[in-house]
């Protein structure tokens, strides 16, 4: 996308654009999702969404508008929106990694406080 941005070469446009298919076969309509990763055909890989699925966002939506299919966007727009009502937590920001630590595991200290950025300073007129 960046390339055919950058150069106008149609070339780089269409492998863009081809290349949004791929995230659009792992589209699970019934879930709304994006299957993560692993064979399609593999039952055992038909439930799992992880976060790293959203970057396929851009480039569905990339070639929704260059070529004028609704699917594209379609499944960029469902597959947002299960994210977003699964993922957030009141206390995490996503689901915690598996296996879930007990409560008997001791928990890392939380991060102190960063120092505040230095101030930015403008460069003197030349």
């Amino acid at each position: 996308m960046t390339a055919w941005r950058l150069t106008g070469d149609t070339v780089w446009r269409d492998g863009a654009v081809q290349a949004a298919g791929s995230p659009s076969r792992r589209y699970n309509p019934r879930g709304r999702y994006l299957r993560a990763r692993g064979a399609l055909e593999d039952p055992a890989n038909a439930g799992r969404i992880i976060t790293d699925t959203m970057a396929n966002l851009g480039p569905l939506a990339f070639a929704g508008r260059q070529t004028g299919q609704d699917r594209h966007p379609g499944t960029a727009l469902a597959h947002a929106d299960t994210t977003r009502r699964l993922f957030p937590r009141p206390d995490a920001p996503t689901p915690p990694p598996s296996p879930t630590p007990s409560a008997s595991t001791p928990q890392p200290a939380p991060p102190s406080t960063p120092a505040p950025a230095p101030a930015l300073r403008e460069h003197p007129p030349s």
